[in-house]
């Protein structure tokens, strides 16, 4: 469980926050006023960042060209 990792890795949860601020209505209310909307890390424009099709085709021939089959 994740309690058996916490244990594990010595990690408190609440070291920072008390348990008493970190229920779900105190951390919305202390994210008041932040963006905290979900945003890529990355961006690339459309094509630029490749894979696509061709890329698929690549790994669908390697792929064949390991299995010997076509």
């Amino acid at each position: 469980t994740y309690q058996n990792a916490m244990r594990w890795y010595h990690w408190d949860p609440f070291t920072h926050i008390p348990k008493d601020q970190a229920t779900v209505g105190a951390l919305r209310k202390a994210a008041e006023g932040h963006d905290v909307s979900i945003q890529a890390l990355s961006h690339h424009k459309a094509g630029e960042r490749g894979g696509g099709a061709g890329h698929f085709d690549a790994l669908k021939a390697a792929a064949r060209g390991n299995s010997g089959s076509d």
